[in-house]
């Protein structure tokens, strides 16, 4: 409370910060609305993390064991989603949600310790992630793309949602993810009675894991890329990258569409959606990735070795 006290611009009486922190009836998403109207910069790309805070008992509302990014380990600490909107100079806060595990949320002795008000019901990450994307828009701010680690790229609901709201975006994924090399054709096998076979068909090759997809790219899918990690003294690397475009599931019996999946010799890095965009613009889209991705993460996660993701040539 003291560090956060020493921060405030003209503080108050030490009591008085306290009451205001822990008992005052205020409502913080009314503070971020107005932090959202009064930004000074109103277009960058939007980065959806997660912050951690450990924690060393188990009153904290919110607090778990679970992965700690503070720590780099599972531990005891409260956990929030967060959105920062990164537009080359800085990177300006504009939403952060508490997450709370279904320990909390299905405990009614721990709610009401905690005073969790009814209508808050569990909701994973990613649901919160991409209500702070909705919120966002909401407050009129332009993103030029969306970028996130495997915690959301691995979701389908997430891409998906980004993809129908026709916004660019490069998340992290995991090895394990499977796609469809290229878009399958469905066909239809009449000689498969129901329920094995389905009225629009089934996709004529099999999905591979996109660690089996880049260990089977021939050399010529590789590329030399220019790093740079951000900074006034920017340093640069040389990495290696293979672009490939996939399809991540059927959705709805048809294709959701095209993503290309940018892997570096021995680690996948990410997924590229911009298949929500008409032809003209794939072009302005995959720029933005390609320049922003690396920057954005650089100048937000820098101490922690992500500014080497800059994108794909």
């Amino acid at each position: 409370m003291s560090a956060m006290l020493a921060r405030v611009s003209e503080p108050t009486s030490y009591q008085a910060f306290q009451h205001f922190i822990t008992h005052a009836p205020w409502d913080a998403e009314v503070v971020w609305r107005r932090l959202r109207a009064r930004l000074p910069e109103r277009a960058g790309i939007l980065i959806l993390d997660e912050t951690s805070f450990p924690k060393s008992g188990p009153h904290s509302v919110g607090a778990a064991r679970q992965y700690c990014g503070a720590l780099g380990k599972v531990a005891n600490c409260q956990v929030a989603v967060t959105a920062a909107l990164w537009t080359r100079q800085r990177a300006w806060p504009v939403g952060a949600l508490l997450y709370l595990p279904e320990t909390w949320t299905s405990d009614p002795a721990r709610r009401a310790a905690a005073r969790i008000p009814l209508p808050v019901v569990f909701q994973e990450k990613w649901r919160l992630a991409l209500t702070l994307v909705r919120r966002t828009r909401a407050a009129g701010l332009t993103l030029t793309a969306v970028v996130a680690d495997a915690e959301y790229g691995d979701n389908r609901t997430v891409r998906q949602t980004l993809h129908r709201l026709r916004l660019p975006y490069a998340l992290g994924i995991s090895p394990t993810l499977t796609v469809f090399r290229g878009t399958p054709t469905l066909r239809v096998d009449r000689a498969q009675p129901p329920p094995r076979n389905r009225p629009d068909g089934w996709p004529d090759q099999a999905p591979v894991n996109v660690r089996a997809l880049s260990d089977q790219l021939p050399a010529r899918a590789w590329h030399r890329v220019s790093v740079s990690t951000g900074g006034e003294a920017a340093s640069t690397h040389t990495l290696y990258y293979g672009v490939r475009n996939t399809v991540t599931a059927l959705e709805r019996r048809r294709p959701l569409g095209a993503i290309g999946t940018a892997v570096r010799r021995g680690a996948i890095l990410a997924t590229f959606g911009m298949h929500a965009l008409t032809r003209p613009n794939r072009g302005e889209a995959l720029g933005a990735v390609h320049e922003g991705f690396g920057d954005a993460l650089a100048g937000r996660l820098g101490e922690r070795g992500a500014g080497h993701l800059r994108g794909a040539a």
